[in-house]
């Protein structure tokens, strides 16, 4: 229950009051869902800040390349009817079938949270999408999204004021298993060409999340649970893999035969070894 809600005047104010123990608040779905991982009782309202509403091209500083940014309390509703916006990341917002949630729920909302069962989050490590964030010293910095996820004891008190998405990222493909179109995902997994290799994300309900190499699957920790046995997600997984990668290579015909110019380091987080 929320004891205490101020409404930030700008994101200095928001940093300071966070400094207090105060968390942000844009869209209150994740505050408000039954059984919310977020704990806390008083809040910031970021909604009133007019410089975390915008979608914008932004070129950054110390940063190559050209990116879409997209404000801390832009709706994934606002995000699909934006022309700057990429195809895949408007597929993954359309993963949220409830139209009258996806007008109130925000994409850096969705990954502050850090849920295993994110909408968004696999297709954006493929991608290596990035975040403008303030410490909570106010300094300000871009860091990647996969440092933000799977360095959460450095970056966890962040604040996420913008999700960077790279214009040049080449083809992505995606899927996500729900019980119903209403469910969250139980596995969400999305391949992206990076270079000459194929870069996966992944993330699994009560296994957390992963990025790897396309090139094979990763020793992913399963557990038999509501959402199926161990082997099962294990297959679903595998087969999954094949056909993303498939996929991406048609479109783009990037290497993900596992030869040596296709590695990558794997990362792994939640319930990995």
């Amino acid at each position: 229950m929320v004891e205490k809600l101020i409404i930030a005047k700008n994101v200095k104010e928001t940093v300071s009051l966070m400094k207090e123990g105060f968390q942000p608040l844009a869209g209150g779905t994740e505050v408000n869902r039954l059984n919310s991982t977020v704990k806390g009782k008083n809040f910031v309202y970021i909604g009133k800040i007019a410089d975390l509403k915008t979608i914008e091209k932004s070129i950054l500083e110390g940063v190559s390349g050209s990116y879409i940014k997209i404000g801390a309390v832009c709706t994934f509703q606002d995000a699909i009817e934006n022309d700057l916006v990429p195809g895949y990341l408007k597929e993954a917002c359309r993963f949220m079938s409830s139209r009258v949630r996806r007008n109130m729920a925000t994409l850096c909302g969705n990954i502050a949270v850090r849920r295993d069962d994110s909408y968004l989050i696999p297709a954006l490590l493929a991608a290596d999408a990035k975040l403008f964030v303030y410490s909570m010293f106010g300094r300000k910095s871009v860091i990647s999204l996969s440092d933000y996820i799977f360095k959460k004891e450095k970056y966890g008190s962040y604040f996420v004021a913008a999700l960077l998405v790279n214009t040049e990222t080449g083809a992505v493909s995606q899927k996500r298993y729900a019980n119903t179109a209403s469910s969250h995902g139980y596995i969400t997994m999305a391949a992206a060409k990076k270079g000459d290799m194929c870069q996966v994300g992944l993330c699994v309900k009560n296994s957390g999340f992963y990025v790897f190499d396309g090139s094979k699957t990763p020793d992913v920790v399963l557990k038999d649970d509501i959402f199926g046995s161990r082997a099962y997600k294990k297959y679903l997984i595998d087969v999954t893999r094949e056909d993303l990668v498939s996929s991406v290579q048609g479109d783009s015909g990037c290497c993900c035969d596992g030869s040596e110019k296709g590695k990558a380091s794997e990362k792994k987080s939640g319930g990995a070894k």
